[in-house]
């Protein structure tokens, strides 16, 4: 037996046995030596001419037998190998765990029902020998077959023909599938759980995913090519491949998005207030993470506090003492200018030009500082979005996984 899923054909190698009573047969055994059977060649009697009337090929008639065996009761029979092609309309929903079921229409080239009427020698086909050669190690393996019997009028109610159905029932046996594809795909889906650990200063985010798009998108390429070009209904393993493309597809898009939040620029750097509620202080407790250290987490207060320093003598150098703070530790100009006051010293030009360079420094500090706090936060809400894409993709796959996999009744 040979499957042909390209082109949805089935060629199968067998024996064809027909019997039939021709009463003009008949002796008696007695007037002939006791002899109740005899063989002669196919010329010198009257046969049925089998054709094959759904045949894949040009030729329809079978081939028969040369030797005709007929017994004194007037029974004669023949059997003689056989090849025929036939179609074979090719159930891929379960691809690769599919039965696949094909029937070979057989009748009579000359008579009409009236005059000829088949009956199966049995119900059911003598197949397990067939099957013990075949055994696992081929693709496909027989798993039953039977014979019936219907009334054909294609000359709507001119004339019946009788119409031997011959039913083969076979099963793929999926081990290859499984280990070259399957298991792969599988694999290929878990490492694009990876993505979401990846950090972002490592520089291979989105190219790892784009990677596993391109694999998942040759297997997809390789399912393509066995199947036949048929729009009738996708493969199970055609719908888990673009199942995990559309995964993949998802992971490339949160990369993206996370690295366009962790990288941001300096001109948009504001965060608004309901990003600093949903992603810095409702969705890391839910995703069980850590709080971010940053003083964006606070009550939404946001204040840097500036501790003074005292000049203690201005003749000679000025000695800045910065006190403990949270923030930033800067000068605090109005105190500075203050303890010089209270010290007796004269105000100069050469003080003015110091307390302003000092100030403005301290300015500087504060607002980088205040931008280092801001792309901070924004690092943070970069890493949620990466954990909540990790837990949403894991939920997904395992549910897809599941669903699609649980429709076949092989598994």
């Amino acid at each position: 037996m040979d499957v042909d899923e390209k082109n949805q054909l089935l060629t199968v190698r067998g024996v064809v046995k027909s019997n039939w009573y021709d009463y003009q047969l008949r002796w008696d055994p007695a007037d002939y030596d006791d002899i109740t059977e005899l063989a002669f060649p196919e010329e010198w009697a009257w046969k049925p001419n089998w054709v094959l009337s759904n045949s894949a090929n040009e030729e329809i008639f079978l081939q028969t037998s040369r030797i005709v065996t007929v017994t004194s009761e007037g029974m004669a029979r023949f059997s003689s190998p056989t090849v025929f092609t036939i179609p074979c309309n090719m159930d891929i929903r379960y691809f690769p765990f599919d039965t696949q079921s094909c029937t070979a229409h057989f009748s009579s080239w000359q008579y009409p029902a009236k005059l000829l009427r088949m009956q199966p020698i049995s119900e059911t086909i003598y197949i397990q020998y067939i099957s013990s050669l075949l055994g696992k190690k081929t693709e496909w393996s027989v798993d039953s077959g039977t014979m019936s019997v219907q009334l054909h009028d294609p000359y709507d109610h001119l004339r019946e023909w009788s119409v031997l159905l011959v039913t083969l029932t076979f099963e793929r046996n999926p081990l290859y599938y499984i280990i070259n594809i399957i298991i792969p795909s599988v694999l290929m889906a878990l490492l694009t759980l990876l993505v979401y650990l990846l950090p972002c200063d490592c520089g291979e985010k989105m190219s790892f995913s784009v990677s596993l798009l391109i694999s998942m998108s040759v297997f997809n390429l390789m399912v393509g090519d066995i199947l036949p070009a048929t729009s009738g209904s996708v493969p199970l393993m055609g719908r888990y491949l673009l199942f995990n493309m559309s995964f993949v597809s998802f992971s490339i898009f949160v990369a993206a998005v996370v690295l366009r939040l962790h990288h941001r620029q300096k001109g948009n750097a504001e965060m608004g207030a309901w990003v600093k509620k949903v992603f810095i202080e409702i969705l890391p407790t839910v995703l069980l993470m850590k709080k971010s250290k940053s003083g964006a987490t606070d009550s939404g207060d946001t204040r840097l506090f500036v501790r003074s320093t005292q000049v203690r003598t201005f003749a000679s150098s000025i000695d800045v003492r910065p006190a403990n703070s949270n923030a930033i530790n800067v000068l605090d100009v109005n105190e500075v200018a203050n303890e010089h006051n209270k010290s007796g010293y004269q105000k100069t030009d050469v003080l003015d030009t110091i307390l302003g360079e000092i100030k403005w420094f301290g300015n500087e500090v504060k607002h980088k500082e205040e931008d280092e706090m801001k792309f901070d936060d924004w690092k943070y809400v970069a890493l949620v979005v990466d954990r909540l894409g990790l837990a949403v993709s894991m939920i997904v796959l395992a549910i897809g996984t599941l669903i699609i996999f649980a429709e076949s009744s092989a598994i």
